[in-house]
Order: structure tokens, then sequence, then C-alpha cells
């Protein structure tokens, strides 16, 4: 409960399960597991239960269920060659939508495009995609510190898109183009998953600071 209060464990425990993302009513979740032998996409309902499959072949990763709960974008390389994937929410044969590697993608609020990243001639570049698959429609180059992990994430209004930093904050980049900038209002500490609520009035994320040594070891006598 964003109040507060205790908390209320929705997937049972099963090795991994990780990348959750949620249809807009709320109604139904999508992440990616192990719990079956090899990394598949599933779906469950918000409360945890009528939990099932509904990728096989293994290698399925990074999923992202559109607005409306009908089906799930996600990266597979099942025919040998990487590319982004969609498959309906109730299973069946999956639609292949591009023909590269395209990462940590996800729908746009109104489930018209795909935003994820993607190499671009040996260059890491966000992208704009049809939802139905094809050719990027916009490209974008990203600050060298860039962080894709755990997804790249449209504004409520769909009129941006947004990715986190290696060392703090979070980038927002327009969709009609220019330089990427940071958000506002953030403290400067790394910033892990994030989310902003359907209408925008909410903003949910996580932060930390990473501290690291280095140790010098030496051969010493026996």
């Amino acid at each position: 409960d964003i109040a507060g209060g205790p908390s209320k464990q929705i997937i049972p425990d099963g090795k991994r399960n990780i990348y959750v993302s949620a249809s807009h009513d709320g109604r139904l979740i999508s992440f990616e597991s192990d719990r079956s032998g090899t990394s598949e996409i599933w779906i469950a309902t918000n409360d945890g239960t009528n939990m099932r499959q509904v990728t096989t072949g293994g290698n399925n990763h990074m999923p992202h269920i559109s607005p409306d709960g009908r089906s799930i974008i996600y990266t597979s390389d099942t025919e040998g060659a990487w590319g982004l994937w969609r498959i309906s929410a109730d299973g069946g044969r999956p639609v292949r939508l591009t023909n590269f590697a395209v990462n940590w993608a996800q729908h746009s609020p109104d489930g018209r495009f795909i935003a994820g990243s993607f190499n671009d001639g040996g260059k890491t570049r966000v992208g704009i995609f049809p939802a139905d698959g094809g050719d990027v429609l916009k490209a974008f180059d990203v600050p060298p510190r860039a962080n894709f992990r755990l997804g790249i994430h449209w504004t409520p209004d769909g009129s941006a898109i947004t990715y986190r930093d290696w060392s703090y904050g979070i980038w927002r980049q327009s969709i009609d183009g220019g330089e990427p900038t940071r958000l506002e209002g953030l403290p400067q500490e790394k910033i892990y998953a994030y989310a902003w609520s359907n209408d925008g009035s909410k903003f949910a994320f996580t932060r930390g600071m990473e501290i690291r040594d280095v140790v010098l070891i030496s051969e010493q006598e026996r």
C-alpha cells in the first residue's frame, strides 16, 4: 500500500522472478522467471493467482505487458538470432517484431509505439519503434553513462522516454528530439527501479549509494 504498512508477497518463491510490469488497469502482471528450468515469460493476476507460463524454448527475457493487458513484448533468441517479440497474454504463437535485438523495451502509454535500446552500427542508442513491428522510427544518442537496465520508461503523457544513469539520476529524452536532460528534484544518488502512476501524479523509485573498495592482496610467506 502506498500509504505504508506491511507488504504482501504476490509471486511465490521459486528461483528467479524478475522484471515485473503491470497492465494499466492494474489487473495483470508479467515477469521473467526460470522457475520452469529456463528463462521464460510468465503472467498472473495482480494478487499472484492464475500464474502461468506463456513462452517456451528458453532465452526469453525483459517482458513488458501492453497497456490493455492483451499482449507482452520481450527479447529472445528463440530462433537463433536476437530480436524483439510479441506474444498474446493467453499464450500461443509469438510474433517477431524486429530482426535485431531491442533491449529493455516498453510500450508507450497509448500502446502505439515501443521504446528500447539497440545497437546502431556499433553505437548504443535508444529508439522508437511501431508497436506492430518494423524499422526504427526515431533514434537518439545517449550520454556516456546511460543505464537501460530495468527498463526505458515513457513519461505518462507519452511525450518523452526516460532511462537511468550509472552515477545518479534519470535522463529524459523528448521524442521530438533535442538533447537529453536530467529529471529535476531527485537526490544525487543512484536510482534503480522507478515508475510513474498512470495519471502521472505519483512517482515511485528505489535509490542507494554504492561504496566500493580496492584491496591489494600480496603474496606472503606460508
